[in-house]
């Protein structure tokens, strides 16, 4: 259930700080994919060996299953979110892209201006 909490929140137009932590958190789900997969294939191995001594493991493997199921569930709902964030993430990005672009061109003004400028040496 921590884990649905990431893509879960409801994004409104223009809230940028929530967009980059849902964004964040589809990043850090791709990241950890491979690690869930590898724990439950170290879990899946273990009650395998343990069955061959006799124990029975049926309810665990029942558990391991549902938890199987929830990590597929979890990775279609952050494909989904994903699609749903890109026309938000593009126009956002388009924004700041533009906000960038004009305070580079307000930096070459100023820095042209302190060129223009006479120097002021101090001889010691």
């Amino acid at each position: 259930q921590t884990t649905n909490t990431g893509h879960a929140v409801k994004l409104k137009d223009g809230d940028v700080m929530k967009l980059i932590e849902v964004m964040n958190h589809i990043d850090k789900m791709y990241e950890t994919e491979d690690q869930l997969q590898l724990q439950q294939d170290e879990v899946f191995e273990t009650l395998k060996h343990i069955e061959t001594e006799g124990v029975p493991i049926d309810k665990h493997m029942k558990s391991l299953k549902k938890v199987g199921g929830n990590l597929k569930q979890l990775k279609e709902d952050i494909v989904a979110k994903e699609k749903e964030i890109q026309p938000m993430k593009q126009k956002e990005s388009d924004k700041y892209r533009k906000v960038i672009a004009e305070y580079e061109e307000e930096l070459k003004v100023y820095q042209s201006g302190l060129r223009k400028e006479a120097y002021y040496i101090y001889k010691s």
